[in-house]
């Protein structure tokens, strides 16, 4: 029986077959942009414009942040030269303006420490309430330690021992979580929970080297408050 041999001929009529359906199909498509040549036009011109008013945003906006840090560092040299209010409706206009932007935050602290001079509470919680409590950035920490300082200053102990709390949780740094460990201690004695504070000062000595300057202090604080509570017992 003789063997069967691949067709030459089926072969070349498929390579055919295909190039035939390509070429059709080019000549389809030339035809339809012949067809639709407003079409293609307005698609070619949506997309220039697509590109051209992305580059003018991150222009414009790359001037912004520009504007937004030098008028920022202009106002922080003019402050100290002007009085309390002037100083805090520059800030206040600066915010008006540039909120939002990064440097926005930077400006909050500015003003709410403008409203804490002039022991005006209320505003510098107001102010810093917009951009804290925030863990995300050095900034975004300080702010939320300020607001911490407010609260106290506002004699809203449970509400500052809480961010005091969370903000020893969360904080990168020792130093950090050794600050808020004191400002959690504060809060908690001025509500009366002296006991509660004698044990965050523990949990600060913990984690205090043999060397640091503030060690002796902080175990004064405890044998006082060791005593204050067997007495009270």
């Amino acid at each position: 029986m003789a063997k069967r041999r691949p067709s030459p001929s089926r072969s070349s009529s498929s390579r055919g077959g295909s190039d035939d359906a390509f070429t059709a199909g080019v000549l389809e498509f030339v035809g339809w942009v012949r067809q639709n040549t407003v079409v293609v036009a307005v698609g070619g011109v949506a997309i220039v414009l697509l590109v051209v008013g992305g580059l003018y945003w991150f222009s414009e906006r790359s001037e912004r942040m520009d504007l937004a840090a030098s008028e920022l560092e202009q106002i922080q040299q003019m402050v100290m030269f002007e009085s309390p209010g002037e100083a805090r409706q520059r800030v206040q206009q600066y915010l008006d303006q540039f909120d939002g932007t990064p440097y926005a935050v930077e400006a909050r602290l500015l003003l709410a420490e403008l409203h804490l001079d002039e022991n005006e509470v209320d505003q510098a919680i107001s102010v810093l309430q917009v951009v804290a409590p925030d863990y995300r950035s050095a900034l975004g920490v300080q702010a939320t330690f300020l607001l911490g300082v407010a609260l106290e200053e506002a004699d809203r102990w449970s509400e500052a021992a809480e961010l005091y709390a969370e903000l020893h949780e969360r904080a990168e740094y020792t130093f950090q979580r050794y600050e808020a460990g004191e400002g959690l201690a504060r809060a908690q004695l001025a509500a009366g929970d002296t006991t509660a504070a004698l044990e965050t000062y523990e949990s600060i000595l913990e984690g205090l080297g043999g060397d640091h300057p503030d060690r002796s202090r902080i175990e004064m604080r405890i044998a006082e408050l060791s005593a204050a509570t067997s007495g009270g017992a």
